[in-house]
């Protein structure tokens, strides 16, 4: 043994009590150091397994930061603008303006989950579910086309090809379509299927908007998003239009929509206002 290990033990002031031989005095002095060894071996492994532990921690919450903030993607197709969008999988997706759409790359080749605020037509490519998440519905297919609208709760699905499966999230009411069938979200419940004329279906994404007894100012709302300006309705009482105006020219869209309802509007200071035409008599 060196000096320093014998420097820790005062030898020279030990006394060996009668009776007891100089081998157990010594034995009883190895045990002590073999308890004091032990018991630094635990707290060093005590403290290895917490720092163990805080690294295991930070890359859990780092894989989940990065899972959850750099994995997610999100698109926003503004005001008079319409955008097309690629999905990890190959899966496009066309947004009307005004529409956000969002889903997590990182958790793709999981779980094919998209999020919608707006209106989109998906083409989407086969392999496990893909569900399109909106406020009240979940839309859920395995490979198909089918148009989604979710504005101010008010939602409708619409089928082109193949079969969806569209959910009501409150209540989990399940309405299946096929080609050319829709369905409503109304007063809470979904509409049972709805056969639909195929030309008129998803032909905002031409540029044509198509309107069977629509409210008007649903009707205006969709002119603000396609030519982004803002509409002023002075009529006074709710009124419903059925007709079709095109995106690709502001005068034209608001006389296919005006004229048939007797209805006037001008431009002032960058504001369209919207007012019922005056009697004749």
């Amino acid at each position: 043994m060196t000096e320093g290990w014998m420097e820790k033990f005062p030898f020279g002031e030990l006394e060996v009590p009668s009776g007891i031989g100089k081998d157990a005095v010594w034995d009883s002095i190895l045990e002590s150091i073999k308890r004091e060894n032990q018991h630094q071996k635990l707290n060093i492994f005590s403290h290895l397994s917490k720092i163990a532990a805080v690294f295991v921690a930070l890359v859990v919450v780092g894989s989940l930061m990065w899972i959850f903030v750099f994995g997610s993607k999100e698109y926003y197709s503004p005001k008079g603008k319409h955008l097309q969008v690629q999905l990890p999988d190959g899966s496009r997706v066309e947004l009307n303006a005004d529409t956000r759409l969002s889903f997590n790359s990182a958790l793709w080749r999981f779980k094919r989950n998209v999020v919608l605020d707006g209106e989109a037509l998906f083409s989407v490519k086969k392999g496990d579910f893909f569900n399109v998440r909106t406020e009240h519905v979940t839309t859920q297919v395995l490979g198909t086309v089918f148009n989604v609208y979710s504005r101010n709760n008010e939602v409708k699905v619409s089928c082109i090809e193949g079969s969806v499966a569209v959910i009501n999230t409150k209540t989990q009411q399940r309405v299946l379509l096929a080609p050319n069938q829709q369905t409503k979200l109304a007063n809470g419940k979904l509409k049972e299927p709805d056969t639909a004329a195929k030309p008129e279906m998803a032909t905002w994404t031409r540029g044509e908007f198509y309107f069977l007894n629509e409210s008007l100012e649903n009707v205006l709302k969709e002119i603000e998003r396609q030519f982004n300006v803002n509409v002023n309705s002075m009529v006074a009482q709710e009124r419903y239009y059925s007709g079709v105006f095109f995106n690709t020219n502001l005068e034209d869209a608001l006389d296919l929509v005006c004229v048939p309802m007797n209805l006037s509007w001008k431009i002032t200071s960058g504001l369209i206002v919207i007012t019922e035409k005056e009697s004749s008599n």
